[in-house]
């Protein structure tokens, strides 16, 4: 059953809710779209980039809303829930209205997002709604709906449950390095810069170049030396008609008092760089998670081990120094210190792959 009345005699949670559906798609699509052709690092987006999030999806709804509505007179949300949006006199929306409809629910409804000041637009919006009052934004125009019907739930929280699963499989998607199959020493290089932006690491002003050396940045570099005094593995490759066959890094200190902290972030970005290119690797292997296990309970010791085709093995040579555990930005963590008075210093870590 079909009937019309005015917007203020509608349930304002109907029509929140269809707009939030409405601006969780827009979102969704944007999202999809960094991702998928921009390369983009969606799920670590930097305050400004949340910043240009919210804007571009306000534009995307500001721009497409009024095109909904001058088309079939109503939204992807509107219609989930039975609403429709027509002049008094029942025909559609102009393009022109629409866009002047869709600026003040953006404004004066949602409030352009801002913190705080977004609530304070829609308590009132309830409130309206509420007591009777019109929207600013609906003086001109009428709606028509449907009674409540237990399958308007059903597809509203389907289309919710749609969108979580297209957004957990965007974030398993950036699980997969962009390099599969066999490796030159730039893929490898581009496997393991994408696995480090992806878990967060920072090696502060060193990257590691397509050659598969590191560089350093001329920014802030005293700054950098003094608090992640860390030394950076020399790689070596072993490829056979251009495709690696084998990686291998060192890390050696001698006499030095420095503490030594951990390299196992080098040891897994380097594994997961080469390992995430075999076919082995599939999104619900569970192999990343096995073979960080195996490189992180073993912090300064040796270990052997295969995982999707690779053999890995990894020999820690220590004299002089004791285990100590400290805290760091990532919690609990191993640190070696020297021993009082030591004989010698000595501390060595060679790591290698081989396909």
């Amino acid at each position: 059953m079909i009937e019309t009345a005015k917007p203020a005699d509608f349930s304002p949670w109907r029509r929140y809710l269809a707009r939030m559906l409405d601006y969780a798609i827009y979102n969704v699509l944007w999202t999809a779209f960094l991702f998928s052709m921009m390369g983009m690092d969606v799920f670590r987006r930097s305050k400004i980039g949340d910043l240009v999030d919210i804007a571009v999806v306000m534009a995307m709804m500001l721009f497409i809303e009024p095109l909904l509505l001058k088309r079939f007179g109503t939204t992807i949300g509107k219609r989930i829930l039975g609403l429709r949006l027509t002049y008094e006199d029942g025909e559609r929306l102009s393009y022109e209205d629409g866009l002047a409809r869709t600026f003040q629910v953006i404004g004066r409804g949602i409030g352009y997002s801002i913190p705080i000041y977004n609530l304070v637009c829609l308590w009132k919006s309830y409130k309206r709604s509420r007591e009777g009052i019109r929207q600013p934004w609906d003086a001109p125009y009428a709606y028509e709906w449907a009674h409540s019907a237990w399958y308007q739930s059903v597809i509203y929280i389907g289309t919710v449950a749609c969108m979580v699963l297209m957004i957990a499989g965007l974030t398993l998607w950036a699980r997969i390095p962009p390099n599969r199959g066999d490796l030159t020493v730039a893929e490898f290089v581009q496997n393991f810069n994408h696995y480090a932006d992806y878990y967060g690491i920072d090696f502060g002003n060193d990257y590691l170049d397509e050659s598969g050396t590191w560089k350093k940045e001329s920014i802030n570099d005293d700054l950098y030396s003094v608090f992640t005094y860390v030394e950076k593995p020399v790689f070596y490759f072993t490829s056979e008609n251009g495709a690696i066959r084998e990686i291998s890094f060192e890390i050696e200190r001698e006499g030095s008092d420095r503490p030594v902290y951990s390299y196992d972030a080098y040891l897994v970005l380097s594994a997961l760089a080469f390992a995430g290119a075999q076919e082995e690797a599939t999104l619900f292997s569970g192999w990343e998670e096995s073979l960080a296990a195996q490189i992180e309970d073993g912090t300064f010791q040796s270990f052997d081990f295969e995982l999707n085709g690779i053999a890995f093995s990894c020999q820690v040579t220590s004299e002089g120094y004791m285990d100590r555990m400290t805290y760091n930005n990532s919690g609990l963590a191993t640190v070696l210190l020297p021993e009082e008075n030591p004989d010698t210093l000595y501390f060595q870590v060679i790591f290698t792959m081989r396909k």
